[in-house]
Parts: C-alpha cells; sequence; structure tokens
C-alpha cells in the first residue's frame, strides 16, 4: 500500500484496517464512565482495578488484556 493511500485511509478509522477489534456491551447507565475509562487506560494513565465495580471492573480487565 502506497503512503499516500494509507493517509487517506487513516483518516477513516476503518475497522478493517484493525489488527485487533474488541466490541463490549456496556449498559447505557456506563457509557460515559466506560469512555472515561477506557481513554485513561489508552493514555497510560494509572488506574487501580480494586476501586472498579461490575461492568467497569470486567472493562478495565479485557482492555489490561489488549494492552499485554
Amino acid at each position: 500500500m502506497l503512503p499516500q493511500d494509507r493517509a487517506v485511509l487513516d483518516e477513516l478509522f476503518l475497522l478493517t484496517l484493525s489488527h485487533v477489534c474488541m466490541v463490549l456491551n456496556v449498559s447505557e447507565d456506563l457509557l460515559g464512565a466506560a469512555n472515561d475509562l477506557l481513554a485513561r487506560i489508552a493514555a497510560g494513565e494509572d488506574w487501580d482495578e480494586a476501586t472498579l465495580e461490575g461492568e467497569l471492573r470486567g472493562i478495565a480487565k479485557i482492555a489490561k488484556t489488549c494492552e499485554d
């Protein structure tokens, strides 16, 4: 693939260009908190899994698995 082609495709955020794609069901009540948590994890911020409950703990575990 030519670099200019890749540059155009990168702007489209196509899932087919991803190496790994994880899909999670999250309750609507937790969407904002889940997005914030995933953004913090992606940014490399410290987070304590012990402080998370329910779905957020599961999301954090999956995100940590993806990092490894």
